[in-house]
């Protein structure tokens, strides 16, 4: 699970800021137990279900791309960033100043029963420190930290620790170029960045090849969860429609592309039209009629319900595997209905047996209402808001200290948490009604 996320000086937000689902005392009810003691010998709980609420361009997005970006710095920068391109990071732009310092990122996260804080800070060019301690025995223990193209490696690594960094850019991640290098002692947190801390856009076009590829293996899981949504569809099934036409013009095109001295050549021509077989998947969402069942073209289907079908995907691949799921706007098109059925889901133990964790943004506030089966604890609710000078700022809602019994919707809804947009009522009535001008 994702303990904390820690960023500085990336996009809206200027100064350091965390995220954190460690529970409290006040979430007893909410947090889930992880096997995992910390230095005062205390074991730690975490939170299944993180929301994290505010304005418009407040920076709720930007926070969920500050985990995006981390990710995909640690799984492309060995091989995915032009070798003098620099970083491609994106500073706080509000403050020249801000050019000049470092944008820093840290993930504190359990895995396999271990512990692991991993970080790095980079700046325009180059990544100019990184660093990867664990808790075993309750204490902090260093695999390796960076200064630039300094390296040291903890005892406890072993490996071609020193070889993997001669190959290291300035511009990349160690840990990345570990992953390039298949270094073994660090494929668990390498796996984790890859198949543990999912981040999910509601927002993408959805290809329905891709989708199909997704469902094939678990049509009945699919098929009842979208019966269960009351959407009118009653099964989802995967068709394969192979063109064998098509399949043996692009094999002779490979054919005669690919050098025959190559080795394995055939097995590489198998494998190629293997993966292309994939364009000629069908996903048919069968809808109820009144003469029985029907499918519509994928294309036709409704945007709630593409994005309700992406979302059960995901929060069926998380709840097996226990992974973090990270979600921009999980109310984009979906009705608060259904969105309280997902994090039913994830805070049941039954149903989320493997310690899988939702984090997402929304400006729905049902989430909020003390009459809600899903209300949230107070550790698990966050607001994002702008300071004067234009920096986003992230605080929890128990830092408040709302009453016991009291209306927390209410409250936000009224400001008192901050987070909420104040527009100039009488000033939007008085700007909407001025005769337009023309040039």
């Amino acid at each position: 699970m994702l303990l904390r996320l820690r960023f500085a000086n990336y996009r809206s937000f200027k100064g350091e800021v965390e995220l954190s689902a460690i529970a409290t005392r006040l979430d007893r009810e909410a947090a889930r137990q992880e096997p995992i003691s910390q230095e005062t010998g205390d074991t730690l709980s975490a939170l299944p279900v993180t929301a994290i609420l505010g304005a418009n361009a407040s920076g709720k997005s930007n926070l969920i791309k500050a985990a995006k970006f981390m990710r995909e710095f640690v799984i492309n920068s060995a091989f995915g960033v032009h070798p003098v391109g620099g970083t491609g990071r994106d500073w706080f732009r509000l403050d020249k100043r801000s050019q000049v310092k470092p944008t820093l990122f840290e993930v504190d996260f359990t895995h396999r029963g271990n512990r692991y804080v991993y970080g790095f800070e980079l700046n325009d060019e180059i990544v100019t420190a990184e660093w990867l301690h664990t808790f075993p025995h309750r204490r902090t223990q260093v695999l390796f930290d960076r200064e630039g193209s300094e390296f040291t490696f903890g005892r406890n690594l072993s490996g071609p620790n020193k070889r993997i960094a001669d190959l290291t850019r300035p511009n990349a991640l160690y840990l990345s170029t570990a992953a390039s290098s298949n270094h073994e002692a660090l494929l668990d947190v390498i796996n984790w960045f890859y198949a543990q801390f999912m981040l999910v856009d509601l927002s993408m076009q959805i290809e329905a090849p891709w989708l199909a590829q997704r469902v094939e293996g678990q049509e009945k899981r699919v098929s009842q969860m979208l019966r269960l949504a009351d959407l009118g569809i009653v099964d989802a099934r995967v068709e394969r429609r192979r063109d064998e036409k098509r399949r043996q013009v692009l094999r002779q095109s490979l054919e005669r592309s690919i050098p025959r001295d190559l080795p394995d050549r055939d097995k590489e021509i198998d494998l190629y039209l293997l993966h292309s077989d994939a364009d000629d998947m069908q996903l048919r969402l069968m809808h109820r009629t009144a003469q029985g069942q029907s499918a519509l073209p994928f294309d036709d289907e409704s945007l709630g319900t593409k994005t309700w079908l992406v979302m059960v995907i995901n929060v069926l691949t998380a709840l097996e595997h226990g992974s973090t799921v990270i979600v921009d706007e999980l109310d984009a098109s979906l009705h608060p209905g259904l969105m309280a059925e997902i994090l039913r889901l994830f805070s049941d133990k039954k149903s989320n047996m493997r310690g899988a964790q939702l984090i997402f943004t929304t400006h729905d506030t049902w989430s909020l209402d003390s009459n809600s089966e899903t209300q949230l604890s107070r550790g698990q609710v966050w607001f994002v808001e702008k300071d004067p000078a234009g920096a986003s700022t992230l605080t929890p809602l128990s830092e408040y200290r709302p009453r016991k019994g009291e209306d927390i919707q209410r409250g936000y809804l009224q400001g008192r948490y901050g987070g909420v947009p104040r527009p100039q009522s009488e000033r939007l009535v008085e700007v909407a009604s001025m005769p337009p001008q023309r040039g």
